[in-house]
């Protein structure tokens, strides 16, 4: 089922188009909330954690572990985390778009500025949940349907330990006796949110890297696979690339799958490629899984292949202003060029 522009692939070449990831339409400003997990080496509570952000003017509470209040700024315990001494959980209120970002990196920064040497090790993470309020049937299966066909390359771009990891268990995994066409439809003939749960996480086990067990309360998806971090420009891209994963799926219908003798690098390539789209996105996370993977036997010949991409993109992250008849003629030429054809109904 995979299109045949993917076949336009060279093993020895991957290519890209750094003008036609400026020509697509924004996406949608989905809501997202971010869980940020924390260590230090302090002995500050986190009742002492609320009041540093009260006193610079953040709403915030102590909450227990399972909190409801997504309107405020809240500090919860984390059984997870080793050390549990100085150890909690930052969770934000619901967050919109650009202003959610910056608001997010003004509370980063007061807790790096008024916490000694916080820091992040193997045991933390960070998970972002994504509003799905709303989002009709067929839609959430097209987004589930992505989340399995791009797991494995996502995973190249992450710390190796989260990719066999019992608080983040592989979704894909789950059906390794099923091709990647079996599994497309398997999500695609699920009658019910309930039935998805199923299918992504065996058990209604929370603890996999696509977490939809939040669905029926809070109306979310935890995407829960990120390794821990305090870098705000690493939280604010992971946020970045979710919502376009999560738009495209929305808007490109019908969705298909990778052949099953695809590797990660690949699916990694395509889904840049083909569904993030933008340049400096592209160039941020190639350069992480060459970093990350160039000491890993499997992957190191493999993700090398992604520098000629690096070096062939335009250090600029604004797409030229144009108007509509522009955007449309260009976006035209550009699917054409790669043998899309639009169909209009």
């Amino acid at each position: 089922m995979e299109r045949n522009r993917a076949d336009l692939y060279d093993a020895n070449n991957y290519t890209w188009d750094p003008d036609r990831s400026d020509t697509i339409i924004q996406i949608a400003d989905l809501r997202f909330g971010i869980e940020m997990e924390l260590l230090s080496n302090t002995n500050l509570t986190r009742a002492q954690i609320v009041q540093i952000l009260k006193v610079n003017n953040i709403e915030a509470r102590e909450a227990v572990y399972r909190g409801s209040n997504y309107d405020v700024w809240q500090i919860k315990p984390d059984r997870s985390l080793e050390p549990q001494q100085g150890s909690f959980e930052l969770v934000s209120p619901i967050l919109r778009g650009e202003k959610g970002c910056a608001i997010f990196k003004k509370v980063l920064e007061i807790l790096k500025s008024n916490i000694e040497s916080l820091y992040v090790n193997e045991t933390c993470g960070l998970h972002v949940h994504i509003d799905m309020k709303n989002v009709p049937l067929p839609h959430l299966k097209a987004i589930c349907q992505n989340l399995l066909k791009y797991e494995y390359g996502l995973d190249l771009v992450l710390l190796p330990e989260r990719r066999n990891n019992p608080y983040v268990k592989s979704n894909r995994n789950t059906m390794l006796n099923l091709t990647n066409e079996q599994v497309f439809h398997r999500i695609a003939n699920c009658n019910s949110i309930s039935e998805i749960k199923d299918v992504m996480n065996p058990g209604r086990d929370r603890y996999y890297k696509f977490n939809l067990q939040r669905l029926t309360d809070i109306g979310t998806i935890e995407i829960r696979v990120h390794h821990g971090t305090t870098d705000f420009a690493e939280v604010k891209n992971w946020v970045k690339l979710l919502i376009r994963l999560f738009s495209f799926s929305v808007y490109q219908h019908p969705m298909d799958c990778l052949r099953d003798d695809r590797d990660p690098t690949f699916a990694l390539y395509f889904m840049f490629k083909y569904v993030i789209l933008r340049d400096h996105l592209t160039k941020y996370y190639l350069q992480k899984a060459i970093h990350i993977n160039s000491n890993i036997d499997q992957y190191r010949a493999l993700v090398n292949q992604y520098q000629p991409i690096i070096d062939s993109i335009p250090d600029r992250r604004n797409p030229p202003q144009m108007n509509r008849g522009q955007l449309n003629n260009q976006l035209q030429n550009a699917l054409t060029h790669n043998n899309i054809h639009i169909v209009y109904q």
